[in-house]
């Protein structure tokens, strides 16, 4: 989107507060009783910048507590809140005979949403962590995935590249439980339904709460092993309209883009690189020198393609108005939400009268409605649309921005000059890809996602049977839909020669007719009974639900469907002895009629001792229960994954070459057999087990969550575990790791006058071992897989580098990893035999899913002031780094970088940081060993927000109840063992770099 519409959005987003604030009467020029209060915390401490709301208005608590609100009348209820504490709702009259309202602090009684109910958090005896959505709603970005990061205990978001409205990120809950063809990330649902959740608008983000064990994730059967995600966005709540509007602008850099060396060192590397593996040197001294002085830019080029191709910086801005209310009847709420980026790629503007930058508009509507349209029916209404439009350069790729990086990384600086001299393109046969042409000359293509969301459920009451049962029911559809819009064209490039000019490629018209797109259908069904009743001290919830789901894709693919039975019996016993019973009993079509259904059940407890008498009345301990879960969850695999099995059950044919026939030998088409049926194609099985605590200390200063866990998963499926002589691939459910590990948080919060603070650590260790792999026999201990963690990294040891002083003749034989000489990697004979092979390859590295992951936040607020900050971390953790992110001249054309300094020459003995140089493959420098593997440990300062709320007293007379401006940044320093990529990012260097954020912004509420 160009500039001048930024500016038009944005001033229709401001118009719309100005008009807002001039129509909406004052509350002054209403009839109303004045309700004069102090909000105080247990200590009879006043609480500061508590909102305290009433039907016609709101005001906000002063540094003594004190607030003066309008009411109606003085039996409407007026709701106190303030961030950490319980909100309250009471009755003004009872203001009026004791103005003094205390506020528990703590949040034991917000109801956190599970599958199919909510409980507050001491009714929750399962592995359940949450957040609110106002910790996330400012932080920039598109994928709200990477907001989490850090904030929740045992779930570990890795950030894996920053390209614009993509911003992938991997997600894992609790490490790594299997390693075969199933899905490895957790189950994402928006609302209790499965659907395109990436690029929500964060405003409408109320909570998000993360399922871990049995207890909380059985219900989702086949899909439940590697927990579950719920996004759950806001509703309307009573009371009159309330209008939130938000904006932020964003300036997005690029975090550790490539540094690679200038044409002189280039030439200087490479000249050294030629004689080390026997070849005339390439550059004379009379080419270093030009290079060098840069007196002949056009035969002597020396071009910083990424300087040339990356800008220093995008502007992002995001804008968001959500408007909601309601009467007891009816509640509604409505939003619309606006993000536009202007590309982070180096693109000449007047070059074009179309865009070919990376370009994002993202827009977002989001309303529901909650009716309860007679005594005994309520309905829920909700509606999400999104469309999501990106711009590439050039023709259309899913992975565009890894080819222009592997551009970069292919192109040295002295290949050729941006233009020649007469202004042409330049380039050469071996390097055609101009990076310039390739933002400006190649065209454009849009890609397109539009989703559309719906959503009813209803719940009628069913007392005329008997108090307490009711009838629910859900159906859900979503919908979306990539158009994809190609409108490349190829251009030429021209190498100026001495008498003579080499065009290479053509210059061809802009394709006018390539289009294509998919689409994908998700629908969801539930309807059953809940029966909700509580018998003197004694409270039973039951829920039982018929369910079925259903995903379509526009392939050749049949649709996947889900169906079954699922439920859930909570007990509770005088508000101390909690059981709950989850269980579902799910099939999929992608399993033999005789093995289609599991059972998953799994079975909680809980006993909070702080209720009995020996502890309710004590000063000291404030909440204190512990709870442990058992039960068994199941993981299937992804069908529309090409590498998973489809039908495995089925015989599988294809059709094949021809075979000849008759007397003229004509080849006629024939089919084969490919994989063969298998009816012993099963889910994997997860048995989980937890041991909790949760402990509030001191009036709830102190608060503590920690869980232990241990999980087996069993029926891995295997492909080649049969001999090969078998003649057909067979995945074989033979597969078992065990996965173990504690996860908490401890949180510190206090608040003294005007001062309100928090520190608060959460963490996570977890281990996973592999105990059954049908692995095939090795010869000696250190090189069996089985038994060590998933993704663990086999290579060979390290030794040192060959000098020139060696024998290598008398060393051990390496040759069958390549010829080797001076300045080469020696490894480690590890079974003496003088001779290395894959007999010495061992263990020698952790996996690149991190065994410890943790976060470390802080806040405060005083006198309207508040600043929050984050720091995210991983440790146990190794990668490699290796491809075009380590290697020069990649195929004897690539670019070195500045690590390649601290190459091996002779002389250098084992200082050297690098082997010797080579124009060739270096074949034996490059296997997997530990000379290329690098702890991945970070520490990264990922949120820093600063705000100042304007006095209510200040902007009440425009009916503004909340007017905060604020800055903020996100990924702003990382401590780690990596200099030369982001420990995030992808391992070989190709793919866009994490970005960093500084953020300017604004919140206001009417």
């Amino acid at each position: 989107m160009k500039k001048k519409t930024l500016v038009k959005v944005n001033a229709l987003i401001w118009l719309f507060v100005f008009v807002f604030v001039l129509v909406t009467p004052s509350v002054k020029g209403q009839s109303t009783i004045e309700i004069l209060g102090k909000v105080t915390n247990e200590n009879n401490e006043p609480l500061y910048g508590a909102i305290v709301k009433s039907s016609i208005g709101q005001s906000q608590t002063d540094q003594n507590g004190n607030f003066n609100c309008g009411v109606k009348s003085l039996n409407e209820f007026l709701t106190i809140q303030k961030d950490g504490y319980e909100t309250r709702k009471i009755e003004a009259q009872l203001i009026t005979k004791d103005n003094t309202i205390k506020l528990s602090s703590g949040n034991s009684a917000y109801a956190v949403t599970l599958l199919n109910r909510s409980k507050t958090k001491n009714e929750i005896t399962g592995a359940v962590s949450y957040i609110k959505g106002d910790e996330v709603e400012n932080i920039p970005g598109t994928n709200r995935m990477n907001s989490l990061s850090g904030r929740i205990p045992g779930l570990w978001v890795n950030h894996i590249n920053g390209m614009i409205g993509e911003e992938a990120s991997s997600l894992r809950i609790r490490g790594q439980n299997s390693f075969g063809p199933s899905r490895s990330g957790p189950t994402v649902l928006l609302d209790g339904v499965i659907t395109d959740i990436g690029q929500i608008d964060p405003y409408d983000i109320e909570s998000v709460t993360v399922l871990k064990d049995a207890a909380s994730t059985a219900m989702y059967g086949l899909r439940s092993s590697q927990g579950v995600i719920l996004i759950n966005t806001k509703r309307g709540k009573t009371g009159d309209i309330q209008v939130n509007v938000n904006s932020q602008v964003s300036m997005i850099e690029p975090l550790r883009l490539p540094k690679f060396l200038d044409a002189y060192n280039y030439a200087s590397l490479y000249n050294e690189a030629a004689a080390n593996d026997g070849f005339d040197q390439k550059y004379s001294q009379d080419d270093l020198d030009a290079y060098q002085n840069g007196s002949n830019p056009y035969t002597y080029p020396n071009v910083n393609w990424t300087d040339e191709t990356i800008k220093d910086y995008s502007i992002q801005t995001r804008n968001n108005i959500n408007i909601s209310g309601g009467t007891e009847k009816a509640t509604y709420y409505f939003s619309v939400g606006y993000v536009s980026n202007s590309g982070l790629f180096q693109v000449d503007e007047s070059a074009n009268t179309y865009n070919t930058n990376s370009n994002l508009s993202l827009a977002n509507i989001h309303t529901n409605v909650d009716v309860q349209l007679n005594d005994r029916l309520k309905v829920n209404v909700d509606l999400k649309a999104n469309q999501d439009t990106r711009n590439n350069p050039g023709k259309y790729s899913n992975n565009y921005e890894n080819d222009i990086l592997g551009t970069i990384y292919g192109t040295p600086p002295l290949a050729h000059p941006i233009k020649n001299e007469d202004g042409s393109l330049a380039g050469t046969d071996d390097y055609k890809n101009n990076l310039y042409g390739v933002l400006n000359n190649s065209g454009y293509s849009i890609w397109k996602k539009t989703s559309m969301f719906a959503k009813t459920s209803l719940d009628y009451d069913l007392d005329f049977i008997t108090d307490g049962l009711s009838l629910v029911g859900m159906f859900a559809f979503n919908n979306y839909n990539v158009h994809i819009t190609d409108r490349s064209k190829t251009f030429a490039v021209y190498q100026i020669m001495d008498t003579d000019t080499n065009k290479i490629g053509l210059d061809t018209e802009m394709d006018s007719k390539n289009e294509w797109g998919d689409n994908r259908r998700y629908y969801s069904t539930e309807l059953g009974l809940r029966y909700k009743k509580k018998f003197g001290n004694h409270t039973l919830n039951t829920t039982f639900l018929l369910d079925r789901q259903e995903e379509s894709r526009r392939s050749t693919q049949l649709p996947r469907v889900y169906q079954g039975m699922k439920g859930f019996i909570s007990y509770s016993n005088n508000n101390k002895y909690l059981a709950d019973f989850t269980f579902a009993v799910q099939g999929s079509e992608q399993f033999p009629k005789e093995n289609r259904y599991g059972f998953f059940p799994a079975v909680s407890l809980g006993w909070i001792l702080s209720e009995e008498g020996f502890l309710k009345n004590s000063e000291a301990v404030s909440m204190f229960k512990l709870r442990g879960s058992a039960g068994i969850t199941g993981n299937d695999f992804d069908p529309y994954n090409n590498n998973n099995p489809y039908f495995a059950y089925l015989q599988n044919y294809s059709e094949t070459g021809s075979y000849p026939f008759g007397i003229n030998t004509n080849g006629d088409g024939g089919f084969r057999e490919e994989s063969s049926a298998n009816n012993a194609i099963i889910w994997e099985k997860t048995h989980k087990y937890n041991a909790g605590v949760d402990a509030a200390f001191f009036n709830n200063s102190i608060l503590i969550t920690a869980d232990y866990f241990y999980e087996k998963t069993n029926n891995i499926l295997i492909d080649g575990a049969n001999p090969k002589i078998f003649g057909t691939d067979f995945w074989y459910p033979i597969g078992e790791v065990e996965n173990k590990g504690v996860d908490g948080v401890l949180t510190f919060q206090k608040t003294k006058g005007k001062l309100n603070f928090f520190v608060s650590m959460n963490a996570t260790m977890v281990k996973s071992k592999i105990l059954e792999q049908a692995e095939e026999y090795r010869e000696h201990d250190w090189m069996v897989r089985t038994g060590n963690p998933i993704g663990a990294k086999f290579g060979y040891t390290f030794d040192r580098y060959f000098t020139e002083d060696d024998d290598i003749s008398s060393l051990p034989d390496q040759s069958l990893l390549g010829s080797v000489q001076p300045g080469d990697i020696k490894y480690k004979n590890l079974n003496g035999d003088m001779v290395i092979d894959e007999n010495d390859i061992s263990m020698i590295g952790k996996s690149s899913t991190p065994e410890v992951f943790y976060g470390i936040s802080a806040g405060m607020a005083f006198a309207g002031f508040d600043v929050n900050v984050l720091f995210q971390g991983i440790s146990e953790v190794d990668n490699f780094y290796k491809g075009d992110l380590n290697y020069e001249f990649q195929n004897g054309k690539g670019n070195v970088n500045e690590r390649h300094l601290g190459r091996w020459q002779p002389g250098s003995g084992q200082s050297a940081t690098y082997p010797r140089l080579s124009v060739g493959s270096a074949q034996n420098n490059r296997v997997n060993s530990d000379y290329w593997l690098k702890d991945g440990s970070f520490l990264r300062l990922k949120t820093l927000e600063i705000g100042y709320s304007i006095p209510a007293s200040l902007t009440e007379k425009l009916n503004i109840s909340k007017f905060r401006i604020y800055t903020s940044g996100y990924n702003l320093f990382t401590w780690d063992k990596i200099d030369f990529a982001d420990p995030e990012s992808a391992t070989n260097g190709i793919g866009f770099p994490v970005t960093k954020y500084v953020t300017a912004g604004l919140n206001i509420s009417f």
